[in-house]
């Protein structure tokens, strides 16, 4: 999979009325990769807010000088693997995308996978906050990935978690119950996706991440 997404400006997800997110309308839409500083919505005082954090988990408890930055977390090592062991109870957050890039087999042309009739949706994703050598709080995430559905299954990728608009309030809501949070992570069957190829798409080995 290619560490990129688009981000599109149309996305207003108004549920629940209690907890309505914001709207993101206002911001220019535009690709994303690891490293950059990208919109996600969390769950913050009793309400839905939009925050820039780094893309690439940086682990609360990591130390100075050893970052293990993750870009992609895959469902089926997310209870196991340390970095996000804790986030996922209880530091959930959406990231909001129009599209994201795959690899085609032959791996000479980018596609770009998103829903079939071009709606923006969110990615799951989890974040976390490492105290910096300053003194500063360095918050970022992870997208959550799981197995392709059938419509790019022949990929032989993983692909980001997009979730059903009435999970994503679930999805942020920290007192959202384990069980209902498994729910939500291995949920079947998944999201339909289509790809079109990205003509004239710059790509190099730096782009590229395992998911």
């Amino acid at each position: 999979m290619v560490a990129a997404y688009t981000f599109n400006t149309s996305y207003r997800p108004t549920r629940p009325e209690q907890h309505r997110l914001p709207s993101l309308r206002l911001l220019e839409g535009g690709r994303f990769a690891p490293g950059q500083f990208a919109p996600v919505l969390i769950e913050e005082y009793q309400q839905f807010r939009l925050r820039f954090f780094r893309w690439g988990l940086t682990p609360a408890w990591t130390k100075a000088g050893r970052q293990a930055e993750k870009a992609f977390i895959s469902t089926d090592v997310i209870w196991d693997n340390p970095a996000s062991q804790l986030p996922v109870r209880r530091q959930r957050c959406l990231i909001p995308a129009d599209g994201f890039y795959l690899d085609s087999p032959a791996r000479q042309e980018a596609l770009k996978a998103g829903k079939p009739n071009g709606e923006t949706f969110c990615f799951a994703g989890i974040y976390d906050s490492w105290r910096q050598k300053d003194g500063s709080m360095l918050y970022s995430f992870a997208i959550i990935t799981t197995a392709a559905p059938s419509s790019v299954a022949h990929l032989g990728l993983q692909v980001p978690l997009i979730l059903p608009r009435e999970s994503e309030s679930d999805w942020l809501l920290p007192q959202t119950s384990l069980n209902k949070i498994n729910q939500i992570l291995f949920a079947s069957p998944r999201q339909p996706l289509s790809v079109h190829p990205i003509a004239m798409l710059q790509l190099d080995e730096a782009d590229l991440v395992a998911a």
